[in-house]
């Protein structure tokens, strides 16, 4: 069955958007991952957290539909609830497809006519499903039967095994998931369930974003998936108890890591990391005990541990570690399974500038390893005095700015960018509000000369353009200012500005949308609230995060990072280095001029005439 796509119809149902439908239908909006190498996340700090108001708020509104259901057929609702929330996210809405709620790829107990459905309907079609479950898929096997034995489920359900090879078979047995098991450990003819994205997504810091296929009647991954397996859903329902039954003596779970600029950390980034060569960062993680054993400080050693690999000698080593591969100990004095213990540490950043990314695990020293999710922090390295394409808010007597530099302003909302076209042209929250007109001349350089004018010049050193601010009183500079204006100072006073005002308050703006203009890094496009942010990270990672928490990127961090997103007038979103190569693009290509929206439900979406293009698919995370 096709997970994702069905999700993007509920999601749009939901809100009426019934025009798109056909659109959806031609697979348009599935997901924008362009890699099918690697599957498996390297960070799964939301895989231990409570479930989301949004998944809770679904389950308690359809909660007497399951337990009516389960009363007349003996499935557990809690089944019943995690296939409702992988088939159509608690939608009482029949997609276009014809499918209905379940998505039964023939349309078994149809007709499903698309549209809105009274609760009889969605209480004939649930009680359907579920008798489906019972006379079908819980009675499939695996090629070995001693495996699972196939058997009708009962209302409390304690057979693990048959009830992911229940759901597995829900889905449709894709060998493609069976193949996938193989990579997190598990024999694919017995086990094929544990390679099941449907099934087993964000069960475990391995299978945190696993691979997917998108589109039904398709053979072979194409995507990752971002939402919970159902069994993942079925056994938090359960219970904590239920859920971490499986776990060992000695494992963990990320609660957060954070990275802070002061020894008291009270001021975290909210961004990567950054340090000065030869400059501390003061770091955090809070780490859940998720064994069967408690964590004693005077009788086990758990302690924080370098990785990648294990033991590794880390250039951010510091003397205050208790030893050169250990940075710290937990604080607590005893952690009983499912409480968290904090690990506080400093890490030294090097003298060599750069991007950096430091792994940590835990470890019972003398003992064992925990378990490794490939918890990280991005750092950036960065010289006291920026650098031209870093966080300069002015441009002083005698500096210039070169084809394809910019200088922003202090809360990064406001840029001027010389671009490559030869138009200098000022953004404030993204939109464009000033330029030169200077589109196809021979631009060089523009200068802020001692005598005051603002001056752009071409390879021959003819002024194309300029301020005509002139003084004599020195120490002459451009401001790129907070509420949105552009102001060129004297010793004494403002002698030249574009008089635009965007927030004349000085409050910190906020940007909700892009059209046909760039981003750079450290800008941000964020909803009202701030929930949910979008920036342009200095690593060149284009991520998405909700309250400080990733949940979406480009994965576009290296050693050749992006320079800038740029929204083309011919609808591509694209990420570009410092070459003016692209590193990532939306793929959207030939619909014109677009508008790049950050969503209040957490969905990035690019839409033409009001019709989406592209999204990010991360609604409701």
């Amino acid at each position: 069955m096709s997970q994702k796509k069905q999700l993007i119809y509920s999601q749009l149902l939901s809100r009426g958007i019934l025009l798109v439908l056909s659109f959806l239908m031609a697979g348009t909006l599935l997901s924008v991952s362009t890699s099918t190498t690697s599957y498996a996340s390297t960070d799964c700090s939301d895989v231990f957290t409570p479930l989301s108001t949004y998944v809770i708020d679904g389950v308690n509104i359809n909660k007497q539909f399951y337990i009516n259901t389960m009363n007349q057929t003996g499935v557990p609702w809690e089944m019943l609830a995690a296939i409702h929330y992988r088939e159509t996210n608690f939608s009482h809405i029949n997609p276009a497809n014809g499918q209905g709620i379940f998505q039964f790829v023939n349309g078994d107990g149809g007709p499903y006519p698309p549209g809105p459905v009274s609760d009889e309907e969605f209480n004939r079609q649930l009680t359907f499903m579920a008798s489906r479950i019972q006379a079908d898929y819980a009675l499939r096997n695996v090629p070995n039967p001693a495996s699972v034995i196939p058997r009708q489920l009962t209302p409390n359900e304690q057979d693990v095994t048959l009830i992911k090879n229940t759901l597995y078979s829900y889905n449709g047995r894709a060998d493609a998931y069976a193949a996938q098991a193989i990579q997190y450990g598990f024999d694919p003819n017995t086990q094929p369930y544990e390679g099941s994205p449907y099934v087993m997504n964000r069960y475990d810091c391995s299978r945190a974003r696993m691979g997917i296929i998108t589109r039904d009647y398709v053979i072979g991954i194409d995507s990752t998936d971002t939402r919970y397996g159902a069994f993942t859903i079925f056994a938090r329902l359960k219970g904590d108890s239920y859920w971490l039954s499986s776990f060992s003596p000695y494992s963990w779970a990320s609660v957060s890591q954070e990275a802070y600029s002061n020894p008291d950390r009270t001021s975290s980034f909210t961004m990567n990391a950054t340090a000065e060569p030869g400059g501390n960062l003061y770091m955090r993680i809070k780490a859940r005990n998720i064994g069967s054993q408690s964590w004693n400080s005077t009788s086990t050693s758990i302690r924080v541990g370098t990785t990648s690999p294990f033991d590794r000698r880390s250039i951010f080593e510091d003397s205050t570690w208790v030893t050169p591969v250990r940075p710290a100990s937990q604080t607590e004095i005893t952690v009983d399974p499912g409480q968290i213990a904090t690990f506080d540490f400093v890490l030294k950043a090097p003298t060599q500038t750069g991007s950096y990314r430091e792994y940590f695990s835990i470890v019972n020293d003398g003992v064992t390893w925990l378990n490794n999710p490939g918890l990280y922090f991005p750092i950036d390295v960065v010289t006291p005095v920026s650098s031209r394409n870093t966080l300069n808010i002015d441009l002083k007597e005698n500096e210039s700015l070169k084809i394809n530099e910019y200088i922003l302003s202090p809360d990064a909302q406001s840029s001027l960018v010389l671009e490559e076209n030869g138009n200098l042209v000022y953004y404030s929250s993204l939109r464009k509000v000033w330029a030169s007109n200077t589109v196809g001349s021979d631009v060089d350089r523009l200068i802020m000369q001692p005598d005051g004018n603002l001056v752009l010049y071409s390879n021959t050193d003819i002024a194309l353009w300029y301020s005509g601010s002139f003084t004599d009183t020195g120490n002459v500079r451009l401001v790129i200012q907070s509420d949105g204006n552009m102001v060129v100072y004297d010793d004494q006073s403002a002698i030249w500005s574009i008089g635009y005002i965007n927030n004349p308050n000085l409050y910190s703006t906020v940007s909700t949308k892009m059209s046909s203009s760039r981003m750079f890094p450290l800008q941000v496009i964020e909803t009202a609230d701030r929930k949910y942010q979008l920036t342009l990270q200095p690593d060149g990672n284009l991520v998405l995060y909700n309250n400080s928490k990733p949940i979406w990127s480009t994965m576009t961090i290296g050693n050749n990072p992006a320079k800038y997103l740029q929204l083309q007038p011919d609808g591509n979103l694209v990420l570009y280095d410092k070459n003016n190569l692209p590193l990532w693009s939306s793929k959207t290509e030939g619909n014109g001029e677009s508008m790049l929206i950050v969503q209040n439900d957490g969905n990035v979406v690019l839409y033409k005439n009001n019709t989406p293009t592209w999204s990010s698919d991360t609604f409701g995370r």
